[in-house]
């Protein structure tokens, strides 16, 4: 039974790691051995001689209960939604899930981490030259049109409430950036960049898409 307001933990390890090692949950529920760029829970308190030991570990931060909007599993990533709810894709970061829960409305307890903390919602940036189906999980498009003009696509605004996608032109060329969405951006079918350095964000209510 997962607890809450607890500076401490006891989880299922998954191989061998000393004791004070930085460790990760995996969606399975265990901890192993964070390695350089992942994201860790916090700290093993005793070592773990074989999969299976249970192993108390000293989190970055005490727990709380929250509301899922959506599947989530532990060690997910979480982001806050307009309702009040946490799910996986978005733009404010809030924590990380340390149990695994089923859908919408279940009630998953999460360690918050703050902008101080090593985490990493790490943006998400990415290089265009070429027409490109956006996904939820993008942060930043860096688009060069320098072989021509390039279309972007926004993600279904369904699936996207509080997502923000920002767009910029590297390119010194004539060609054009277009970016398009079937649920409309700011009530249009596309939005154009020409210049370079020029850039637009995007911002989904789970309806349409919007400028910012």
């Amino acid at each position: 039974m997962s607890q809450t307001n607890v500076g401490f933990k006891t989880f299922e390890a998954s191989g061998l790691f000393p004791q004070n090692a930085r460790v990760k949950l995996l969606a399975n529920g265990t901890v192993q051995i964070a390695n350089s760029g992942e994201q860790h829970i916090g700290t093993a308190l005793r070592e773990s001689f074989a999969s299976g030991d249970a192993v108390s570990v000293s989190l970055l931060n005490r727990t709380v209960k929250m509301i899922a909007s959506e599947q989530i599993n532990a060690g997910d990533k979480l982001v806050g939604t307009q309702d009040g709810k946490v799910a996986l894709a978005g733009d404010y970061p809030v924590g990380i899930a340390m149990e695994s829960v089923s859908g919408d409305g279940s009630i998953v307890e999460v360690m918050p981490l703050s902008s101080t903390d090593s985490f990493a919602f790490e943006a998400n940036v990415k290089l265009v030259t070429s027409n490109y189906a956006s996904l939820i999980t993008d942060r930043v498009l860096l688009v060069d049109a320098t072989s021509g003009d390039i279309d972007v696509n926004l993600p279904a605004a369904a699936t996207s409430a509080g997502v923000k996608i920002t767009l910029k032109k590297t390119d010194g060329t004539t060609n054009n950036v277009s970016v398009a969405s079937a649920d409309l951006i700011d009530g249009f079918a596309h939005q154009t960049i020409t210049l370079q350095y020029d850039a637009l964000s995007c911002v989904c209510n789970g309806a349409t898409w919007f400028l910012v």
